[in-house]
């Protein structure tokens, strides 16, 4: 899964295999949040300003072989994580790669 996560509002998902449709176009089959960090010199801080997100929409392509997500209040600079919470292939298969994705806006 590759995430194009350039756009403001909602980050496109790519799949390599067809995923289900009928799940992959409901809400309730993602979840996410975000959190930001404070920088220093030196490595490593606690998550600062942790939030959930709320999932509007899910537009599943013809093919199968993307979703885009909705998902508004996420802030650049901050850490985004997106699970794909029983997301399943076309032909009911479990996904080839995790059910989590992390990206900074």
């Amino acid at each position: 899964m590759k995430p194009n996560c350039k756009r403001s509002a909602s980050p496109l998902f790519y799949f390599t295999e067809p995923v289900d449709k009928e799940t992959a176009a409901n809400v309730k089959s993602y979840s996410a949040k975000h959190w930001s960090y404070n920088y220093y010199g030196n490595y490593g801080d606690k998550q600062q300003n942790l939030a959930d997100l709320t999932i509007a929409k899910a537009v599943v392509a013809a093919d199968g072989k993307s979703v885009d997500l909705t998902i508004p209040g996420r802030l650049p600079g901050y850490i985004n994580e997106v699970r794909l919470n029983g997301l399943r292939g076309a032909e009911g298969n479990s996904l080839l790669h995790s059910d989590r994705v992390l990206y900074t806006q």
